[in-house]
């Protein structure tokens, strides 16, 4: 068995060690937060890799957004985004993050914010 479940654990590692903000959020933004911040969840995680000691390797998706009330912010911070995890191998002492590819991206305007939604797929290992 892999441990995929502990993947925003890595995704908030990286980000908040890469980018200047502490406004990185699981799933939802803390109430009163204000722009711009990010927020990032896992959508899927499915079994690629079967071993004689069980599951070796699942393949991950996830996003992170960027919501901002200033279009062009929004835009350079979800660049920045895909600058850090795009194409890195990201490690912790529980896993490695490998493969790791932008599959997508979408933007929208919800309640006067700009949202840049990333797409990522990556494979996952034990360390």
């Amino acid at each position: 068995m892999t441990n995929s479940l502990l993947i925003g654990k890595l995704i908030y590692q990286k980000l908040s060690e890469d980018l200047d903000t502490e406004k990185i959020y699981p799933l939802v933004a803390e109430n009163g937060t204000t722009y711009p911040y990010i927020v990032y969840y896992r959508t899927n995680v499915s079994i690629q890799g079967i071993s004689k000691d069980g599951y070796c390797e699942d393949t991950c998706n996830y996003t992170v957004a960027t919501i901002s009330d200033k279009y062009n912010e929004s835009v350079e911070i979800a660049n920045q985004i895909r600058g850090i995890l795009e194409k890195k191998k990201l490690i912790t002492n529980d896993l490695v993050i490998f493969d790791n590819k932008l599959v997508g991206a979408t933007e929208r305007f919800n309640k006067d914010a700009y949202i840049q939604e990333l797409y990522f797929e990556c494979k996952i290992n034990n360390q």
